[in-house]
């Protein structure tokens, strides 16, 4: 049974950290957690934004290397 939408980390004010998209990255996340975060970064263009930026700048695990 899925849970609610609203026990998703990544719904109406939570956005990613870049700490979660190294989790994604490494294989952390559960299968539902992930697709939520994908979902929440084709809606909100602020954290797809900050997620390819992310990208751009190699995947640091540095979470003190703000991108």
């Amino acid at each position: 049974m899925q849970p609610p939408i609203d026990d998703f980390p990544y719904t109406n004010d939570h956005h990613p950290a870049h700490s979660d998209f190294v989790r994604m990255d490494i294989g952390e996340m559960i299968e539902d957690e992930q697709v939520e975060l994908m979902r929440h970064l084709n809606e909100c263009q602020a954290c797809k934004t900050a997620y390819e930026a992310w990208v751009q700048n190699g995947r640091p695990t540095d979470l003190n290397n703000d991108t």
